[in-house]
């Protein structure tokens, strides 16, 4: 007898149709550009809660480091679940520690020329923060502090404004990014999606648009795989920033 298979093209296909569906369905029926964006920003937002590992969140907001620092607004904030705490949720806004942060995403309405080097001067402002690494104690003794890992930069829309979707003027916005603003990935729905690998020369490796959203996802997994566990935050030097100007000794 036969074993049975499962098509895993289908089965990736039913959960992509949803989003496609909503981001298709807002942008011609929401006319103010504002709204349209939070409403794509959420849809985006609820899917990747949905089928990341839920050792993952994801959020929109602010990420800071402990001396105060600051990143510009991000659409996407994936972060460590579990150890990210939650006292930094306030009024509604998030604040994620910097040492949390996996990856930041992006979202627009069409992949553009400026909206390549506005996505990369939002990651930039996340990654020119300063993180900790500590030591994790353990049974059997301690693990050396993690190496602190490159954090994602993404970017994700509806359509894609370039004719030749990934060709030569795409690769050159690229090469005129810094080091802090290169985009790793993206996904642009009705167009196809792209990894790029920054090595010694800029290789843009792209998919069509049917199979758009499963490269993006699995190549998002594949990167959030590489990191691993983010690293343990070092809360003294949060605690060293705030209460400094006011400790005593006796």
């Amino acid at each position: 007898m036969a074993s049975k298979k499962i098509l895993l093209k289908d089965v990736f296909a039913s959960i992509s149709e949803p989003i496609k569906a909503a981001l298709t369905t807002s942008s011609k029926s929401i006319k103010h550009p504002g709204t349209k964006g939070d409403a794509s920003e959420y849809q985006w937002t609820v899917w990747l809660k949905t089928y990341l590992p839920k050792r993952y969140d994801v959020d929109k907001g602010f990420v800071i480091d402990h001396r105060g620092s600051i990143s510009e607004q991000q659409d996407i904030i994936i972060y460590d679940k579990q150890y990210t705490p939650y006292l930094l949720n306030r009024d509604g806004v998030l604040y994620v520690p910097a040492e949390s942060v996996y990856a930041v995403i992006e979202v627009k309405q069409k992949l553009t020329k400026g909206y390549i080097k506005y996505a990369g001067q939002k990651v930039a402002s996340v990654r020119k923060l300063k993180r900790t690494s500590k030591e994790i104690k353990h049974a059997g003794g301690k693990f050396k502090a993690k190496e602190l890992h490159r954090i994602i930069g993404g970017i994700v829309t509806l359509e894609n404004d370039w004719k030749q979707p990934f060709g030569r003027s795409f690769k050159n916005t690229l090469k005129k990014l810094t080091n802090d603003e290169k985009i790793d990935l993206g996904c642009c729905l009705n167009k196809g999606s792209f990894v790029v690998d920054y090595k010694e020369k800029i290789t843009i490796i792209s998919c069509s648009e049917d199979d758009a959203l499963t490269f993006f996802f699995i190549k998002l997994i594949y990167f959030l795989q590489s990191i691993g566990t983010a690293p343990a935050i070092d809360f003294e030097k949060y605690l060293e920033t705030i209460i400094e100007k006011n400790r005593t000794y006796v």
